[in-house]
């Protein structure tokens, strides 16, 4: 029976699937419509399995007093999959010995600040570069010399030696890339070895941020863009407006760039 709760869970967390919704019963019957995916997937699968059906009969009768059903263990078995998924990962790192790893800061809904945390390597058993995501690390501070310390707490978590590290990757941030105090100089001073190689796709942000700012055309464009796409894509009518005045400027720049 843990086995089938066990298939569940790691059918739903693989596929990114919510567990639980406003109403969790385990009572069957026409009245009950939606006990949340992790519920409900268990009530389908009782009706073609017989070990289910039964622990299902025994929980309406009041035989059991510990269904593990609840959303505690469902926690607990997630975070017991996660340590499995994270400890043959950190097996496979070891094994290649030399590893990167690639690091993103951005704030959730709660507007907690999460480090995103990657580990890049060659998988010795296919002889191929892997990416694999390690978690979030909720940060209190962007400073370079809190993100350093905290990447290095947490490979010495994960018992990774910084000195086997060739390789670190994020932003061009002042507080990651600075020459100073950024968190790419305080790893390169621990090991020189940790080659450093920015984002790509914030190189050519920064990149067409400087094109375009050369241009007083393209800084009137996107001027304009920013200060009223939101706005008017709140109103039908606008929006229809907004389309029209796009085609006839895209028209009246072409024919401008092309000197007819």
């Amino acid at each position: 029976m843990l086995e089938r709760i066990i298939d569940i869970i790691n059918f739903l967390a693989s596929h990114n699937h919510a567990f639980r919704g406003h109403r969790e019963s385990l009572k069957t019957g026409d009245g009950i419509k939606n006990s949340g995916n992790f519920i409900d997937l268990f009530k389908l699968i009782s009706k073609f399995d017989p070990t289910l059906r039964e622990h299902m009969k025994r929980i309406s009768d009041k035989q059991l007093s510990h269904h593990y059903l609840s959303h505690d263990i469902q926690n607990e078995l997630i975070i017991l999959m996660s340590k499995t998924v994270a400890n043959d990962i950190i097996r496979k790192v070891k094994e290649a010995k030399y590893y990167s790893f690639l690091l993103d800061c951005t704030r959730d809904c709660s507007r907690v600040e999460q480090m995103s945390v990657i580990l890049r390597f060659c998988d010795t058993s296919t002889g191929t570069i892997v990416e694999h995501f390690m978690g979030f690390l909720a940060v209190t501070q962007t400073t370079g010399e809190y993100l350093a310390n905290a990447i290095l707490e947490h490979l010495e978590k994960y018992d990774l030696n910084i000195q086997d590290c060739r390789g670190q990757g994020y932003d061009n941030g002042a507080n990651m890339v600075g020459v100073n105090s950024g968190v790419k100089t305080r790893i390169l001073n621990i090991n020189p070895r940790a080659f450093f190689t920015p984002c790509g796709c914030h190189s050519w942000n920064l990149l067409l941020v400087d094109a375009a700012n050369s241009s007083m055309a393209a800084k009137t464009f996107f001027w304009f863009h920013s200060k009223n796409v939101f706005a008017i894509f709140k109103f039908k009518q606008a929006l229809g407006f907004y389309k029209r005045q796009i085609k006839t400027y895209y028209k009246t720049f072409i024919r401008h760039k092309m000197g007819k």
